[in-house]
């Protein structure tokens, strides 16, 4: 990425290595074409996780706790002053993490065993974790993961895709609405969205309450089944 007048722009230098492509087109060119309207977004998942794998994790969870189990991804690794505004700390998630009768499962990528570790000193919860399981070198394992859970709740990340692309339910955490809603309350591009976010930009005090009430809901309604 490098900066054009005051203008961010992205570029690729393995494209022009050995002269100028033909063609291109930016990200989201083709919507105009091939999703012309909200009806046209497929309402099944995007990919299938391994069958196998699948159920190897679900015997997992049921080792490690009582359902219903829900991931839990809260920030990106790519964070820098100008990111940070876009992702809750780690503090707002009181509220949340809180909630009775689920079981939380990381789904966050990358080194965060000092996160989990002050979640359980602070809160006193403890955010399970899949042993050998690399979230970020392994995706089709992270995919099967969350192909496993019967909820995840996501920061807009890697995680939250994956999670959104195997068709499990997957709340976004925004710090603003965004222009993939498509003016919606969820990301038309998956199945089973919904997106969260503050009645003012990043203001997570007013918005985390309101989302552990809706997954106390949730919880309640998944052991009744």
């Amino acid at each position: 990425m490098t900066d054009d007048g005051g203008y961010e722009v992205r570029f690729v230098p393995w494209a022009v290595k050995d002269g100028q492509p033909d063609y291109f087109a930016t990200m989201g060119t083709p919507l105009q074409f091939l999703r012309k309207s909200l009806d046209d977004f497929p309402t099944h998942p995007i990919f299938v996780a391994d069958p196998a794998r699948v159920a190897h994790f679900r015997d997992q969870l049921d080792v490690i706790g009582r359902g219903p189990f829900v991931g839990i991804c809260w920030r990106s690794m790519m964070q820098d002053i100008k990111r940070q505004k876009y992702f809750s700390p780690l503090d707002a998630w009181a509220p949340v993490l809180k909630t009775k009768g689920v079981t939380f499962v990381n789904v966050q990528y990358g080194d965060c065993q000092a996160d989990l570790a002050r979640v359980r000193a602070e809160f006193g919860v403890d955010i399970k974790i899949i042993d050998g399981l690399d979230l970020k070198q392994d995706i089709e394992g992270g995919a099967a993961l969350s192909a496993a859970l019967d909820l995840v709740l996501s920061a807009p990340t890697a995680a939250a895709a994956i999670a959104a692309s195997t068709g499990t339910e997957t709340w976004f955490l925004t710090a603003g609405r965004t222009w993939p809603q498509l003016g919606t309350d969820r990301f038309p591009w998956y199945a089973n969205t919904r997106v969260f976010s503050p009645e003012r930009f990043g203001d997570w005090d007013e918005l985390m309450p309101r989302l552990a009430a809706e997954l106390a809901r949730f919880a309640k309604k998944r052991r009744k089944r």
